[in-house]
């Protein structure tokens, strides 16, 4: 006979929602272009499994892409800032993915925008190690190979201005 705490566990198992399904949903709705649609699914399945690495870096891919559409820089620095958020800890997650590479570099770079010249030179060098291990790292797949444009921009910046940076 089972005891009430393993009907409790059971009962508890049954009543999350499937997060294959969450995840299914998402990328259906970001293939549709509903980024906030997406975005909240994504929510979703971080709140019942926090270390999701898709779930991490997809949220801060789209946080940025919700973001760039502000023009208030306030929402502007709210988004990216969540967006640095999710892709930190889809770093940690998996350090050595190209995703969380790519969404660690693409945060910094929209959050780069909303500096002066010196933060946002400060930033892109912060910037430099991500881009490269997305690049060498990248999956197979169109989105992280994008940053191949934005690390041979870094390289260029970092080694021309790197007298005006300190360390």
């Amino acid at each position: 006979m089972l005891m009430v705490s393993e009907l409790e566990s059971i009962a508890a198992t049954l009543s999350l929602p499937d997060i294959g399904k969450l995840l299914a949903e998402a990328r259906l709705l970001q293939r549709k272009y509903l980024d906030s649609e997406a975005l909240a699914k994504y929510e979703q399945v971080l709140d019942e499994d926090a270390k999701n690495y898709e779930a991490l870096w997809q949220a801060a891919v789209l946080s940025v892409r919700i973001g760039t559409r502000y023009t208030d820089e306030t929402r502007r620095s709210a988004y990216f800032t969540s967006a640095g958020q999710y892709a930190y800890r889809a770093f940690v997650a998996k350090s050595d993915g190209g995703e969380a590479n790519y969404a660690v570099a693409l945060s910094l770079a929209n959050q780069a925008t909303l500096l002066r010249a010196r933060g946002r030179l400060l930033m892109y060098k912060e910037m430099q190690p991500y881009v490269f291990r997305a690049v060498a790292r990248r999956p197979i797949g169109p989105i992280p190979g994008s940053c191949l444009g934005a690390g041979i921009i870094v390289l260029i910046i970092t080694t021309c201005w790197s007298g005006c940076i300190v360390s």
